[in-house]
């Protein structure tokens, strides 16, 4: 039997499971499924749910539940020694102050360069550094950002 979680794709069993959790009915489903078909945007909890209890999985979202956000596509193009940008990553703003107490005076990069936020997508959160205002501007965004929660 073929579980689909997405609502495109019919399958002999289909769930929609958007805008809650993965519960005991949906990890029955999954135990009695020969394959599993997960929607877009799915939750990490619903893939590993799928994951750990259904052989047959589509799509493996492996890496990106392993290397999430930008900071994980970073880490991930290092670890593949993928060709990319030099990229530095901090987890929040107290980590790039102590890794570069003088950034004012000496940049850890060289100008221009892109800041990127951990999340957003289509360009949402990346930014073009010009000048020392400009991320002067960013760290104090980055600040802000922190105070809701989001860090990276």
């Amino acid at each position: 039997m073929i579980l689909s979680f997405h609502p495109c794709y019919v399958a002999d069993r289909n769930i929609i499971c958007a805008g809650r959790a993965p519960g005991p009915d949906d990890l029955s489903a999954i135990q009695a499924a020969d394959a599993v078909i997960l929607p877009q945007g799915c939750p990490q909890t619903l893939y590993k749910m799928a994951r750990d209890n259904c052989r047959r999985v589509f799509p493996d979202y492996d890496v990106r539940f392993g290397y999430p956000g930008k900071i994980g596509q970073g880490r991930l193009f290092k670890e593949l020694g993928v060709a990319h940008p030099r990229t530095l990553t901090f987890s929040n703003v107290r980590a790039f102050l102590s890794q570069h107490p003088r950034w004012q005076v000496s940049f850890p990069m060289e100008l221009p360069f892109v800041f990127k936020f951990d999340w957003g997508g289509e360009g949402e959160s990346v930014f073009f550094i010009e000048n020392p205002e400009m991320l002067t501007e960013m760290m104090d965004r980055a600040a802000d950002f922190e105070k809701t929660g989001q860090f990276g």
